[in-house]
């Protein structure tokens, strides 16, 4: 492409949605939300029986291997596909220099991880950690082939259709889990379920937006390299920040205790950030197009507000019923990680608020201050697991809250407000205090009441369930009483929740391939299509 074609390109303004920002952000979560919850409650459901036939210490020696399938992904999405997504009018030759980049990031990251299975993993893990590490090595390959697709149906706004990619994987990876422990594999079915998501969002992606194929297009690659190298670089950190515990736990102790934290963790951190994921797959592709500063911090405000006051009171009702919850629902073999869960959950609350901050510096073209706030924070991270491994899982989940509520503090005083604009004052008001205020009296009504109920002897269900009900209610009435704005979106959500089928997906895009080129795919040379034309 000549240096003119480059000048039209990066002077073009971006192209614009048919719907403002707002409404496109709030069609977004509500075409991702129900089939998101649906298919997470599914995969509760399925943790509960694997938990029954995979024993926490063969869950504990999965870490290193999961962490692999996390890094794999992260590397693709951010460091690859994002670069299409911000980009205010990409060309063809971006979207096939993008697609040669993502399958060559995939070989390395294939022949690196067999590497170091093979290798370093058996001194440091066990022999069958290294061993399920190898299981996870083609998560690099599978997750080449997601990135452009996914980076296609970000720009259109095609929330939809992501949601259905999102949904389908959540579930398959549970199913093919179950089948195989149910064969009487333990670590295996865990990391192979994994790899079948990734597989299953590859085949569903080419369904429903096709890339180009991929082609050498020098000058193409290098705007993908100068953006793609540092994103990648944070999104390994980001991976290492949320996996270094796990890993550091599985080089020093023992495996089921590993298992326990991995267990709670999940509960405290990683539920919540599976619904966090309709607002991230929202986020960047909607802030990417704001015309100006301003508008991206409207946008970010109403979409995180929204976000923490939907699962604070999750996370609150999570805190109260641990104790007798855990073991009801997992065995009794997994009761340990109940106080593990509640100091954890403290963690996913401040979790739940920074959620997105990535999406907006990208979004804002600040990867490089993302960059070096992520490779801060994994400093301190691993110092402080270190530091509390000698003293146990307990002292490890305090520091690992610790170390996330000081982050936030630095990420937003640092970073978000001098990038972006947004002072962290504002933050705390509009995204945190409506959700404190109404979760802890919450928190107090279904303590109380669920220890009514078991000293009533009432059974462990419903002792937990009406307290739960109870202290929700009160935490609607007392949001909707003293933050009206914040309940009259909560109101909106709600009222937009209901999205399309897998079927209906399906039915949709098969029917587009025996006639011209699907209009779903992203033609480089063509504006992207707008939601609802």
């Amino acid at each position: 492409m000549s240096g003119d074609d480059n000048a039209n390109v990066d002077a073009a303004a971006p192209p614009r949605p048919a719907k403002s920002l707002g409404e496109s952000a709030v069609s977004g979560v509500r075409s991702m939300g129900l089939t998101r919850v649906v298919a997470e409650a599914a995969g509760l459901l399925s943790s509960v029986v694997l938990a029954r036939l995979v024993s926490p210490a063969e869950f504990g020696r999965t870490a290193a291997a999961m962490f692999v399938a996390m890094l794999a992904i992260a590397i693709q999405l951010q460091g690859v596909g994002s670069f299409l997504v911000a980009h205010r009018t990409p060309t063809r030759g971006h979207f096939q220099a993008a697609c040669l980049a993502a399958l060559v990031a995939g070989a390395a990251g294939t022949a690196v991880t067999l590497a170091f299975a093979l290798t370093a993993a058996a001194p440091i893990f066990g022999e069958r950690a290294a061993f399920f590490v190898v299981l996870a090595s083609p998560t690099w390959l599978l997750a080449s082939l997601t990135a452009i697709p996914i980076a296609q149906l970000q720009r259109e706004l095609s929330f939809g259709r992501l949601a259905v990619i999102q949904a389908t994987a959540s579930v398959v990876s549970p199913a093919v889990a179950i089948v195989l422990a149910l064969g009487a594999l333990q670590g295996e079915a865990i990391v192979i379920g994994a790899v079948a998501a990734v597989a299953v969002t590859a085949a569903l992606g080419w369904i429903f937006s096709r890339p180009p194929m991929p082609s050498w297009r020098g000058s193409e690659m290098q705007e993908i390299v100068q953006f793609g190298v540092p994103t990648s670089a944070s999104s390994i950190l980001t991976a290492a920040i949320r996996n270094i515990d796990y890993l550091l736990l599985a080089a020093f102790v023992p495996a089921f205790q590993v298992g326990l934290y991995m267990r709670a963790f999940t509960l405290g951190i990683d539920y919540q950030s599976k619904i966090s994921q309709v607002l991230l797959s929202v986020a960047f592709p909607v802030l990417s197009r704001a015309r100006d500063r301003d508008e991206m911090r409207r946008v970010r405000a109403r979409m995180i507000r929204v976000h923490t006051t939907v699962l604070f009171p999750l996370l609150f009702a999570l805190i109260a019923i641990a104790p007798e919850f855990v073991p009801w629902m997992y065995g009794e073999r997994w009761s340990g990680a109940a106080p593990l869960t509640q100091i954890l959950a403290v963690g996913g609350m401040v979790a739940a608020v920074a959620t997105g901050t990535g999406a907006l510096l990208l979004a804002a073209g600040q990867p490089r201050a993302l960059l070096v706030y992520n490779g801060v924070t994994f400093v301190a991270f691993t110092i402080a697991v270190l530091v509390a491994v000698p003293f146990g899982v307990t002292s490890v989940c305090v520091a690992v809250v610790a170390v996330r509520l000081i982050a936030f503090v630095v990420l937003q005083r640092a970073v978000v407000e001098r990038a972006v604009g947004i002072p962290i004052l504002d933050t705390v008001r509009d995204d945190v205090i409506p959700a404190l205020t109404g979760g802890l009296p919450q928190l107090a009504v279904t303590v109380v009441g669920m220890r009514l109920g078991l000293d009533a002897s009432l059974p462990t269900l419903v002792a937990m369930v009406l307290p739960g009900a109870l202290g929700l209610a009160v935490y609607c009435l007392i949001v909707r009483a003293l933050f009206p704005a914040t309940w009259a979106d909560m109101r909106r959500l709600a009222a937009r929740l209901p999205v399309p089928t897998l079927t209906q997906a399906l039915r949709r895009r098969i029917g587009t391939l025996g006639g011209r080129c699907s209009t779903d795919r992203v033609h480089p040379e063509q504006k992207p299509r707008t939601p609802g034309q």
